[in-house]
């Protein structure tokens, strides 16, 4: 995969029918914009949002992957940061390709402001492989995240970073960091993502919810978190590291 860089709205004028007023209505709809003081935001409402920005830009664009960063004040997950992706073919006029929007929203709440967050957006094109649409029915991760049964949860620090995506598909939008990729591992924030491992372990072809969490025990022990996004059903693996690369252990604490 290989980007074309960030694309400003106003390519779509060029080899397009559409106009310099519409061009100037698409630019401005993905400024940043407070939320609604009364705005909810859970996953399901912050989605919709994000669903009605990507149809104003194009009713083309589809949802791929989702990255959010969890607190969990009172015990409870809520949403610090989400980034939805969208895609789609590239515009008419702009080459060979596909497109992506990104809608971002942070969430402002604990710093006390009149507005609970913030929201923007961005596109740009990227080259194949294209992605695949997320399923239309998919469980919200706070729910995903409840059904583990679990207190709060980390990936290092305060908070617990979840994706949503296609396990195998070969498009990636988000942070380079949290992609299992070519290399052996990946550290971000503290955790080391590594592939071998990932692949192992991972359900081919499903797409999830998942993460990684940091255990307190003796060495360094990682669990692999995949929850399916339509059932909700759950599987985790663990895995320690005294050297590179990780060694399979049991989930459950010994004894």
């Amino acid at each position: 995969m290989k980007y074309w860089g960030w694309v400003a709205i106003i390519l779509l004028g060029f080899g397009s029918p559409v106009g310099a007023a519409e061009v100037d209505r698409l630019k401005e709809e993905l400024r940043e914009k407070e939320l609604l003081a009364n705005e909810p935001i859970d996953f399901t409402s912050l989605r919709k949002r994000a669903d009605a920005m990507a149809a104003r830009q194009s009713s083309s664009f589809k949802l791929h992957q989702v990255e959010i960063v969890f607190e969990f004040p009172s015990g409870m997950p809520r949403i610090e940061h989400v980034d939805f992706h969208y895609f789609q073919p590239a515009p008419r006029g702009s080459g060979p390709g596909l497109e992506e929007l990104r809608v971002g929203v942070s969430i402002t709440v604990k710093y006390r402001y009149k507005y609970p967050g913030r929201i923007s957006g961005s596109r740009r094109m990227f080259d194949d492989p294209r992605p695949s649409p997320a399923p239309a029915n998919i469980i919200a991760p706070e729910e995903a995240l409840r059904r583990l049964n679990r207190g709060p949860m980390t990936s290092g620090g305060n908070t617990l970073q979840v994706q949503l995506f296609q396990v195998g598909a070969k498009y990636w939008a988000g942070n380079p960091g949290w992609h299992p990729s070519s290399s052996v591992h990946t550290r971000h924030k503290g955790l080391i993502i590594e592939e071998p491992f990932f692949v192992k372990t991972a359900p081919l072809g499903k797409w999830v919810w998942w993460t990684v969490t940091k255990h307190v025990a003796a060495g360094t022990r990682y669990e692999y978190i995949y929850i399916d996004a339509v059932t909700g059903n759950a599987t985790s693996h663990c895995a320690e590291q005294p050297v590179s690369p990780l060694v399979p252990v049991p989930c459950a604490p010994p004894g």
